[in-house]
């Protein structure tokens, strides 16, 4: 059955998948406990162990220590934004209303920047370069 989204098994059973898992994706305990703490499914780890034909593939223990450290770096960075943001908030002068710029009155246009000529069909809008000597 489906909880939320998730698989619900028996606790047993969950540990079973999690020690498989350890053992058919050649993961070291530091790694379940990364892959634990992101919610990876041990299904889908097992799933994406690298076929010999995809040698382009990380191996499994790898992937986990990649997207843990990238995902760290992530929230490490989010936290010093949203620490910067509060402190900034703190120390803020209020801001002043935005100028909105008011419309052009119809005749301050200047004449310079009407069209005078449109090209037909058959013409170029491009400048065409001056015949070679």
């Amino acid at each position: 059955m489906c909880q939320g989204g998730r698989l619900a098994l028996d606790p047993k059973k969950r540990e079973q998948l999690w020690r498989e898992a350890k053992q058919r994706c050649r993961l070291s305990a530091e790694a379940v406990r990364m892959a634990r703490e992101m919610g990876l499914n041990p299904l889908s780890l097992m799933k994406n162990i690298p076929s010999p034909s995809q040698r382009w593939k990380a191996p499994v223990e790898q992937w986990v220590r990649e997207m843990y450290a990238k995902r760290q770096a992530t929230m490490a960075r989010n936290a010093a934004a949203k620490a910067a943001r509060a402190a900034g908030a703190a120390d803020a002068v209020p801001r002043a209303t935005p100028v909105t710029p008011s419309p052009v009155p119809a005749g301050s246009i200047p004449e310079t920047t009407t069209l005078t000529h449109l090209p037909t069909p058959g013409e170029s809008r491009r400048p065409q370069p001056a015949p070679l000597a």
